[in-house]
């Protein structure tokens, strides 16, 4: 797997349900914002 900041994976108990990746601001905002997302979706963070 290749890790960039932006690209954060999906995983629920345990379970890798996919990722989700955000692109077209800076590094650090993109980041932010797939964590955003990953939290919402009440996944696991590390």
């Amino acid at each position: 797997m290749i890790y960039a900041k932006g690209a954060v994976p999906l995983i629920k108990n345990g379970v890798l349900l996919g990722a989700i990746g955000v692109g077209g601001a800076s590094a650090d905002l993109d980041e932010a914002c797939a964590l955003a997302a990953a939290q919402a979706l009440e996944c696991d963070m590390e």
